[in-house]
């Protein structure tokens, strides 16, 4: 047998063990029998952008039929564990029909939640609700140099819009003393790979 050979059957039996000695430790111990540990919401297809590489691409923008009430939602997620992290996405969240009143559901229900946006949709209130919500985790798309994440989102506005929102949320989290993470989420693509590190070194808030 070769070394890469050993090696990956090695690799292959220490993932084996683990993975059955966490499925034992989870089965028997009451805090991770708390389950799911997440929740993946996709709250929407509706978006104001146009990214060709969206594997949403071909719904995008479609009606919306048998959208969720406020109180329907409050049934689906009220027997889950407080545990449980709401991650929600979209297309755009933002441009989810009642989008602040599910925020303001999942903090009245105790749940801490995450959020994916491009980060071009934003005004007075949005950041209110973003900073009275239970989000502690919001991840904003930023592809590359303006020049080409606007190319690549299809929107000559994008990266300006993007990174003032970035800059006015850090102001306002801090302000309000509020706890909140924010990274930037970047899609690994040949039009960007070069672009990435130095967009990532020059855009560090």
């Amino acid at each position: 047998m070769s070394l890469n050979k050993f090696k990956a059957k090695l690799v292959n039996k220490a993932f084996y063990i683990l993975n059955h000695s966490f499925s034992f430790f989870a089965a028997n111990t009451p805090f991770f029998n708390q389950t799911p540990f997440v929740l993946h919401i996709r709250i929407t297809s509706q978006c104001n952008l146009s990214c060709p590489f969206c594997y949403l691409k071909e719904g995008l923008n479609q009606q919306e039929t048998g959208v969720l009430s406020i109180e329907e939602w409050e049934k689906i997620l009220s027997p889950l564990p407080r545990t449980t992290i709401i991650d929600i996405t979209g297309a755009e969240p933002f441009m989810a029909k009642d989008f602040d009143k599910f925020l303001l559901l999942l903090k009245r229900l105790g749940f801490k939640c995450s959020v994916t946006t491009n980060g071009t949709l934003y005004n007075d209130h949005i950041f209110k609700t973003i900073i009275e919500s239970s989000i502690e985790y919001i991840l904003i798309s930023l592809d590359g140099k303006e020049e080409l994440h606007n190319e690549l989102r299809g929107s000559s506005k994008a990266f300006q819009r993007t990174t003032e929102f970035i800059k006015e949320l850090q102001t306002r989290s801090k302000q309000a003393k509020k706890k909140l993470l924010i990274n930037v989420k970047t899609m690994l693509l040949d039009e960007n790979r070069e672009d990435i590190i130095p967009a990532h070194q020059i855009h560090r808030y």
